[in-house]
């Protein structure tokens, strides 16, 4: 069961535990996500903060932006092994991947790389105790 933490929400998909933002209106209450509502229509950002760049500098790096991207690069590693043999079905050539997700208020569908689709029902903006 769903459950609310902070500005945080909570659900379970396929026993992994997942978390979904808290949106809020402008008048700072909590926007219940529904079949009316299915998401918050504007997003406020933050100011932008320094570059890694600019970190760096202020760290005491002495060069231009194209000499620290320079000094971030190592040497050539070595070649890494060839792939499974399969024997433990792990060579990777069946995996799928999500490559679409959309809602309609009530169910989250993930599109899957197979072409199969899984529905997951909103999480309930609702506190639960239960772990």
């Amino acid at each position: 069961m769903p459950k609310e933490d902070k500005e945080v929400l909570y659900t379970e998909v396929y026993g992994n535990k997942v978390a979904l933002p808290q949106y809020y209106d402008a008048d700072g209450e909590p926007v219940a996500i529904s079949t009316d509502n299915p998401l918050p229509v504007s997003i406020q950002g933050g100011a932008d903060g320094k570059s890694a760049y600019d970190i760096a500098v202020d760290n005491g790096f002495e060069g231009t932006e194209e000499e620290w991207l320079e000094s971030l690069r190592g040497p050539q590693g070595p070649a890494g092994a060839d792939g499974a043999d399969g024997t433990n079905g792990s060579d990777g050539t069946d995996g799928v991947s999500v490559v679409d997700a959309t809602s309609d208020g009530t169910n989250i569908t993930f599109e899957l790389s197979n072409g199969q689709t899984i529905e997951v029902p909103w999480p309930s903006q609702e506190p639960d105790t239960e772990e």
